[in-house]
């Protein structure tokens, strides 16, 4: 008799706002994956939930595909750093076992704890990603389980529009199965990191287009709620590694309990604004070293913090305006959130370059502007007022962290969307794959 693989599981968003109860297999070995490939219907491939929105959750009547355990290393060259992994190993658990070897990854996000699928999934950028591109850039294959159970090793040379599709894809290409990625060689495991104050959006854009040449990462926390002559103010961080080893990266400890509702209001979010703002840096550049992985995952050092929401979660907005607008569109953004008291005290700004390889990548060359806001009433149609003015400035949003884009603003952002559309009607004609982020931007139909 043959063992189910499914079990029922309630899958989400690390938002918080979307979430499935659904059957779903954690399979143990690439077999199991074939299996469940076979027995399910629209199927979600599941990592290890850092998708804020609803791209890994799936349809009310779909599967689940949890593959967080088929984290095996398969081999690595230590003359050009390729790494061969599947694709449940984690980000963090590359940075830990390369990083003391003089490798690090090329390009990661602001956590650690993502599967490596999910990140090629996302085409995933990070503070260098105006040097260093997108994940994307620096993959070499992919092994893709597609939905006929054919596995097919796609890269640039070999089937490269399905590799292009696949890369930012979202799942909806097939399984990734195995990634060969070409890690990126470093001197240490330290950075040497310049903080310092920026007054307001003037003095922010006249830093980040300053940056020296050797700090090929960067990143400004912003005080989302500052008015008038102060608006735009924040914290600009800029780094590159050096020699040094580093203490072994520990988790952190995590929020025990659903923070109340009530914590995160405009009072405490402003109070906490300006406490990191006046009292966390110096006014004038100032270089010390840190550990690379403090550095890249300040939030991962507390398990959990997505808690700190309470049980009704939170949205993450984060969108990109070309270069030549993008002070005008972020200005205009800040203004609305400032007006509207729906602060935010996660608020990051980032340079970004050129636009990544995949049929779904998100950036473009300009500024990056991420922000998250408690999930209240009125939320949701706010954030909707946020995605106009940057259809407007000719930006977009940022897939892995959306909730709440809908189909003709993300045809409009997206303009490759009926390319992609079309490779996974030609890979999946009966709509194997699915989720609800897919079904809400037109890339999968209801049934």
């Amino acid at each position: 008799m043959t063992t189910s693989l499914w079990r029922k599981q309630t899958l989400s968003g690390w938002g918080g706002t979307c979430a499935a109860t659904v059957p779903t297999a954690k399979p143990g070995n690439q077999e199991s994956v074939e299996r469940a490939l076979i027995e399910a219907e629209n199927l979600t491939v599941f990592g290890l939930g850092r998708s804020y929105g609803d791209e890994a959750v799936p349809v009310s009547n779909g599967h689940g595909l949890y593959l967080h355990a088929l984290d095996r290393f398969l081999s690595f060259d230590p003359d050009n750093g390729e790494l061969v992994c599947e694709a449940g190993v984690t980000l963090e658990e590359i940075q830990t076992v390369f990083l003391p070897r003089g490798w690090a990854l090329p390009v990661t996000p602001g956590t650690a704890y993502v599967t490596i699928g999910g990140a090629v999934a996302n085409d995933v950028h990070g503070k260098n990603h105006i040097r260093a591109g997108t994940l994307g850039k620096h993959i070499q294959w992919l092994d893709l389980l597609i939905p006929n159970g054919e596995t097919l090793r796609v890269s640039r040379l070999d089937l490269p529009h399905i590799f292009l599709a696949t890369i930012g894809g979202l799942g909806l290409t097939g399984i990734i199965r195995r990634v060969c990625l070409k890690l990126a060689k470093v001197p240490g495991a330290v950075m040497a990191v310049t903080k310092h104050k920026v007054k307001n959006l003037d003095a922010l854009f006249e830093a980040c287009e300053s940056i020296p040449e050797q700090d090929d990462h960067d990143v400004v926390w912003l005080d989302a709620m500052a008015r008038g002559s102060s608006m735009g103010r924040g914290i600009l961080e800029r780094g590159h590694f050096i020699k040094g080893q580093a203490k072994p990266h520990k988790a952190g400890p995590s929020l025990p309990i659903m923070f109340p509702n009530i914590a995160l209001n405009p009072l405490s979010i402003w109070a906490f604004n300006q406490f990191y703002y006046h009292f966390t840096a110096p006014a004038k550049p100032r270089t010390k070293k840190q550990s690379a992985m403090k550095f890249f995952y300040p939030l991962d050092s507390i398990g959990h913090w997505n808690r700190m929401y309470g049980s009704r979660g939170f949205h993450q907005f984060q969108a990109v305006i070309p270069r030549d607008l993008a002070y005008f569109g972020i200005k205009k953004l800040l203004e609305s959130i400032s007006a509207s008291h729906r602060g935010s005290f996660l608020a990051v700004v980032k340079r970004t370059g050129e636009q990544g390889d995949g049929l779904l990548s998100f950036p473009i060359n300009g500024y990056s502007l991420a922000l998250d806001f408690p999930n209240r009433k009125g939320t949701a149609e706010f954030l909707q007022k946020l995605v106009g003015i940057t259809r407007d400035h000719g930006g977009r949003v940022y897939l892995a962290k959306d909730s709440i884009l809908q189909r003709g603003d993300f045809e409009a952002m997206y303009p490759r969307h009926e390319l992609f559309k079309k490779i996974c009607r030609d890979l999946d004609p009966h709509q194997k794959l699915s989720s609800q982020m897919a079904v809400r931007l037109g890339l999968r139909s209801t049934t």
